[in-house]
């Protein structure tokens, strides 16, 4: 059974294989040059290769978004201080430490000059932000800042995608950008302020757009002193699954409650194992499977499909059909 996105990879690397070796038989025959409805079909099936699995992760403010990204990926890459005007961040799975800056607010992506960063945590915090004068508020110098980082997290394709604030606050540039791209949303809710009016609006605005995989992370739940019985804390528990099952189809399952400040410090110190469970583990666990089992394989049975029909289309010819083996 096919249930993680390792899984579906080295699937979807096999298939590769198959075209690959389909393009070179064709390319070796004189059919190449009168037949073009094959290579366009093995040209089609190419570009099919490669999906990459967007998630938008998105919250109110004070939601400590940056801060679950950081403790997602195990590394303290990027800055957490409050502003409610920061850069959109995509990371990116890559061999080499990139990032690039995009500047300009309503810069179109065929437009923008990008600014090369040096690919550390203070080089990003350095140059994306910067102190506004009159109400000593950080505010983002660039629109996107497109961050490509050797994590095992984002090695299957997985591209994170955080947007400052809320995405209704954010204009019509993200929503034309990255909400048609959307397979899940990790949305951030702060565990001391429990759906906000602006959460459910956003929740709402999310369900408008057809989004439904959402993955609600109770962040900041750090102090269970707070709650001054086991009983509390399950009343607590029960209130989030209820609410987050109002705007999501995956039930229960996908509400996750962590601990983003224990987790840093635990993936900070190797070896070195918390206390008590972050939450994040299971979070990760859950997100690799749901993409797996709701998007990867729908999208490798059509790969599978337009394969099959590339063969079909080649048996049909007299020509080629000799150089298919059974």
């Amino acid at each position: 059974m096919i249930d993680t996105l390792a899984q579906c990879w080295d699937m979807e690397w096999n298939i590769k294989k198959a075209e690959q070796e389909l393009l070179r038989t064709v390319r070796m025959t004189s059919y190449a040059a009168e037949k073009r409805p094959v290579i366009q079909q093995v040209q089609r099936l190419d570009k099919m290769m490669g999906r990459e699995l967007v998630v938008l992760i998105s919250g109110s403010y004070e939601s400590g978004k940056n801060s679950l990204i950081n403790a997602f990926i195990g590394e303290e890459l990027l800055p957490c201080e409050l502003s409610k005007t920061g850069p959109i961040y995509e990371l990116h799975y890559g061999k080499e430490k990139k990032v690039i800056a995009y500047p300009g607010k309503n810069a179109q992506r065929a437009n923008d000059t990008p600014v090369y960063i040096t690919p550390t945590a203070d080089g990003i915090r350095t140059i994306t932000c910067k102190l506004k004068p009159q109400d000593n508020e950080l505010v983002s110098v660039y629109r996107k800042i497109v961050i490509y980082w050797p994590l095992d997290i984002l090695k299957c394709g997985i591209v994170l995608v955080e947007i400052p604030g809320l995405i209704l606050d954010c204009g019509n540039d993200v929503v034309k950008e990255y909400i048609p791209l959307t397979d899940a949303v990790l949305y951030a809710v702060n565990g001391r302020k429990l759906y906000s009016k602006g959460d459910i609006e956003e929740l709402r605005e999310f369900n408008n757009f057809g989004i439904n995989n959402i993955i609600t992370v109770i962040t900041c739940c750090d102090i269970p002193a707070e709650f001054e019985s086991e009983q509390e804390k399950i009343k607590f528990e029960q209130y989030v699954i209820q609410k987050a099952e109002t705007y999501s189809v995956l039930g229960k399952d996908a509400v996750h409650f962590v601990s983003s400040h224990r987790e840093i410090r635990s993936s900070l110190k190797t070896g070195e194992k918390p206390m008590s469970s972050t939450g994040f583990p299971e979070l990760r666990s859950y997100l690799n499977r749901m993409l797996a089992c709701r998007h990867m394989i729908l999208h490798l049975n059509n790969c599978v499909k337009t394969l099959a029909e590339c063969i079909d289309v080649m048996k049909s010819d007299p020509v080629m059909e000799k150089c298919i083996e059974p």
